[in-house]
C-alpha cells in the first residue's frame, strides 16, 4: 500500500501535510473508517530523521491516551517535579518536548474530545515559541471522530482526505497490482478499465477486484457485495451523509457513493453507468481498429454506392459501417470464411449494445479472441 501515496494526488496530500509540520503546525488528518493504510510510512519518508525529526508514536487507544498532558508528562518529563501542575503551558516550557514530531492514531470518540481541547489550547500557547522548537502532533482522526476537527489555527491545521484521488491516480495503481490473468493486451486494458472504473478512489475495493479475471468484472456485484458487507454498510444507508464511513467521496470534482454501496440498492442505475463507460473507453476503440482493418482486407469485395436499410447512400467505402460490412460479407459464397463473418457480426451487435448505454455480458467478450 505505500506506493499508493506516491501516487501524484496522494503524494501532494502527504507534502501539504509534511509542509505544515516544516511550518511549525501540528496537524489533523481526517480519515474515513475505510481509508488507504501507509500515510504514517509516507510522512516519515518525506520528512526523515536525517532532516532533524524526531519521531514518537502515541497509540490513542491505550487507556493513558484519554489523559494527553498527563501522558506527554509522564513519557517526555517525567523529571518535572511531583507537585508542580501538569498545564499545557507547563509542558510547552519542558526543553525535553521541544523538537518531537509525535504521531498519534488510534484515538476513540471518547479520547478525542480530550486531545481536541489539549491541540487547541497547544497551538495557542506555542505562537510564542520558534517553529523548530515546538513540539508538532500529526494526529490521524478515523472514522466518526473525523467529523469533529478542531479550529484552524496559525499553529494548527485541518486536512480532510477527500477529493484527493482521481482516475489516473487509480489506473496506475491498479495497473501496477494487476496480474497477468488477461489473456490479450486489449483484455488486460479492459479489465483495468473495469477495475479503476469500480473502485473510484478506493485502493482496497482495486486490490480486491484486481484478483478478479475479464470475465467477473463486467458484473462486479458479488465481489463488490461481500465488500459491503465486510464493512457493515446496509441497503439504504445514506452515501452522502456517511463520508465518515467510506460510503461516498468527493471524486473528479463531484461527490459518489462508493460501488460497493451501490451494489445494494442501486435506484439511479448508476453502477451500470460506471461499467459501461469502462467499457466504451476500451472497446469502441478496439472496435474501430478492427472496422478499419475489415476495410483494408475486404475492401475488394465492399461495393459503393451502398444504400443502407435507412435509406442512406455511402459512397465512400471508408464510411462503411460493421453492420454495413456484415451485410456485403454475409453471403457463403462471398470468398469470408464463417467464422471472419461472425465475428463481424458480433462486433457490430457489441458496438450497438453499447451505443445503446447496455454494458455488456460476459458471452459479448468472445469479440476480443
Amino acid at each position: 500500500m505505500f506506493q499508493f501515496w506516491s501516487l501524484p494526488g496522494p503524494a501532494t496530500f502527504v507534502e501539504a501535510v509534511a509542509e505544515d509540520i516544516r511550518q511549525g503546525r501540528s496537524v489533523v488528518v481526517c480519515l474515513p473508517e475505510w481509508h488507504p493504510q501507509g500515510l504514517h510510512q509516507a510522512l516519515r519518508s518525506t520528512l526523515p530523521l536525517s532532516d532533524g525529526w524526531m519521531w514518537e508514536r502515541i497509540d490513542g487507544a491505550s487507556c493513558e491516551a484519554g489523559q494527553p498532558t498527563n501522558l506527554l508528562f509522564a513519557r517526555y518529563a517525567p523529571e518535572c517535579l511531583p507537585g508542580a501542575r501538569r498545564t499545557v503551558w507547563a509542558l510547552d516550557q519542558q526543553p525535553s518536548v521541544w523538537g518531537l514530531l509525535l504521531w498519534v492514531d488510534g484515538l476513540t470518540e471518547e479520547h478525542w474530545s480530550a486531545w481536541r481541547e489539549f491541540l487547541t489550547e497547544y497551538a495557542t500557547v506555542c505562537r510564542q515559541r520558534p517553529k523548530y522548537e515546538r513540539a508538532v502532533f500529526c494526529v490521524a482522526l478515523a472514522g466518526r471522530a473525523a467529523l469533529n476537527p478542531p479550529a484552524e489555527d496559525v499553529c494548527i491545521s485541518v486536512r480532510r482526505w477527500s477529493g484527493c484521488v482521481d482516475s489516473l491516480d487509480m489506473l496506475i495503481y491498479t495497473a501496477e497490482q494487476f496480474g497477468a490473468h488477461a489473456s490479450s493486451p486489449v483484455q488486460r486494458r479492459l479489465s483495468l478499465s473495469l477495475v479503476a472504473g469500480a473502485a473510484l478512489w478506493d485502493p482496497l475495493t482495486s486490490e480486491r477486484l484486481a484478483r478478479e479475471p475479464t470475465g467477473v468484472l463486467v458484473d462486479p456485484r458479488p465481489v463488490l457485495k461481500d465488500i459491503a458487507r465486510e464493512r457493515g454498510w446496509e441497503p439504504g444507508d445514506e452515501a452522502v451523509l456517511s463520508w465518515h464511513r467510506g460510503m461516498s467521496d468527493c471524486y473528479e470534482g463531484r461527490v459518489h457513493a462508493h460501488s460497493a454501496l451501490l451494489s445494494l440498492s442501486d435506484d439511479t442505475n448508476e453502477l451500470n453507468s460506471r461499467i459501461w463507460r469502462a467499457e466504451v473507453s476500451v472497446m469502441l476503440p478496439y472496435i474501430e481498429e478492427q472496422r478499419r482493418d475489415m476495410l483494408s482486407r475486404f475492401g475488394r469485395l465492399l461495393k459503393v454506392p451502398f444504400t443502407t436499410r435507412f435509406g442512406e447512400v455511402i459512397t465512400d467505402p471508408f464510411d462503411l459501417e460493421l453492420p454495413h460490412i456484415a451485410r456485403q460479407i454475409g453471403g457463403p459464397g462471398g470468398g469470408v470464411d464463417f467464422r471472419t463473418r461472425r465475428r463481424v457480426q458480433r462486433m457490430a451487435d457489441v458496438r450497438n449494445k453499447l451505443a445503446h448505454l447496455e454494458p455488456l455480458h460476459v458471452e459479448d467478450l468472445d469479440i476480443l479472441t
